[in-house]
């Protein structure tokens, strides 16, 4: 059985089409908001604010998310439901 917090984040051609392997840290209430840790490339575009993924859960389930914000204290992303995949 696979991890339950595993995810891989799908991202656009403004990312290069990356997808960046990572982990759920915490779902922060009401709204659809998610804090994820993803392993970034160590060169090229980063994800920002604003950039939009698909995540892939560890069943193969895929949801729209949209990134709000890097949270530099501990390197993880917050993201925004946006949809179903």
């Amino acid at each position: 059985m696979s991890d339950p917090q595993s995810i891989t984040a799908h991202f656009g051609e403004d990312l290069g089409g990356a997808s960046l392997p990572g982990s759920i840290t915490a779902m922060e209430g009401r709204g659809g908001f998610l804090r994820v840790a993803l392993t970034p490339p160590a060169a090229g575009p980063q994800p920002t604010s604003g950039s939009k993924c698909e995540l892939e859960m560890h069943d193969g389930a895929r949801f729209r998310f949209v990134v709000t914000e890097l949270l530099p204290e501990s390197a993880e992303f917050r993201m925004k439901l946006l949809g179903k995949g």
